[in-house]
């Protein structure tokens, strides 16, 4: 995991979050911190990870942890039940 500033990140534009999930996701960090790192392509787009990225600038963090895919680009591909996110698989494209 790297720490990146939140500036380098860039979040794609026709990715939506929920303002719940997003408060959601600022009450696990301010109860247990940051667990999972937030996924980036090697342009720094956010991959997984979008309402981490907004929770951690909401409560005014400069940097976040990450991981970094370096295998090229790819294709991220989240499972929904019932109305909520609950997996996203990131295959590598070849």
């Amino acid at each position: 995991m790297i720490p990146l500033p939140l500036t380098k990140l860039r979040v794609p534009r026709r990715r939506k979050v929920s303002d719940w999930h997003v408060s959601q996701m600022v009450a696990e960090f301010k109860k247990d911190g940051q667990l999972r790192p937030i996924l980036v392509d090697c342009r720094f787009n956010i991959v997984d990870g979008i309402a981490r990225f907004l929770a951690a600038k909401e409560l005014g963090w400069e940097r976040i942890y990450t991981d970094k895919i370096t295998n090229g680009p790819v294709i991220a591909k989240s499972t929904v039940q019932r109305g909520r996110r609950v997996s996203t698989a990131v295959r590598h494209l070849s």
